[in-house]
């Protein structure tokens, strides 16, 4: 398994830092990343209960982001599993013969970084833009009912 990501992530080295422009590395980029894909057991249960748990995360995202309360406990969940899938990864370099058919846990982390982390960086993104959006209408109401009240700004 290491073999089989060390040689698509210099495929996607390759690919994009070879200083080609235009459809060619694209396209052996995206070669790079399908030979990613298919040297990984997809029906293992518990990838697919990560991949469910992300589509979790981001329904939750969608549903609660007129809340920041719970915008903000979603992103330091987050933030908190990121932080840790350095350790994640050890422990499971350690264990993967009892819930995995093959190790995926390199020593650098790459297939973690990829499946775990990654997606949880999005998520953190997309949660970051919508408190921005609540806070920049927050803003917008203090201002009018300001404006509407004749108060002027304190500094």
């Amino acid at each position: 398994m290491d073999e089989a990501l060390d040689a698509a992530l210099r495929d996607a080295k390759r690919a994009f830092g070879g200083g080609r422009a235009g459809a060619g590395g694209w396209r052996e980029a995206v070669d790079a990343w399908m030979g990613f894909y298919h040297a990984v057991d997809w029906s293992e249960g518990w990838l697919k209960l990560l991949l469910c748990a992300h589509v979790c995360l981001f329904i939750a995202i969608a549903s609660t982001r007129g809340s920041d309360r719970a915008q903000g406990g979603l992103f330091c969940i987050c933030v908190v599993v990121v932080l840790a899938a350095e350790r994640i990864n050890s422990l499971g370099d350690a264990h993967w013969e009892t819930f995995a058919s093959q190790n995926y846990f390199d020593k650098r982390g790459r297939f973690i970084s990829i499946v775990l982390s990654t997606p949880l960086v999005v998520a953190t993104l997309f949660i970051l833009v919508n408190l921005l959006y609540i806070m920049t209408g927050m803003m917008v109401e203090v201002a009018r009912k300001r404006r509407k009240t004749g108060v002027k700004k304190t500094q």
